[in-house]
């Protein structure tokens, strides 16, 4: 949750400082989803601490692993990232193509 929080402060810094047009959305979208994450975080920490009380599962680590994926798949989404090196890792199995065409399908562009 520090992390998430730390990187949401330092998009907010950089926005603040920044003449490149280029970055901005992509630094907005840094400033608003990571701190949501780290509460959605939280919050399932607290539940399953509440309601299992043991560590977590091979199961559970599954889910958890879906989860990134989406949020990657999220981040996607709504950051228009740039081609190649500069944007990023991306999704992990699937290529730039597919998240645009799904980006058109949810018409978020």
């Amino acid at each position: 949750m520090l992390v998430l929080n730390l990187g949401a402060f330092w998009s907010y810094s950089t926005l603040r400082e920044l003449t490149d047009e280029r970055d901005k959305r992509e630094l907005r979208v840094v400033m608003i989803v990571q701190p949501i994450t780290a509460l959605i975080g939280g919050g399932v920490w607290l539940l399953w601490y509440h309601f299992v009380g043991y560590p977590i599962s091979p199961g559970g680590m599954v889910v958890l692993y879906f989860i990134g994926f989406f949020y990657d798949l999220s981040y996607e989404l709504l950051a228009l990232t740039r081609e190649g090196l500069e944007g990023g890792p991306g999704v992990p199995f699937l290529s730039r193509e597919r998240v645009n065409q799904l980006r058109r399908l949810l018409i978020l562009e």
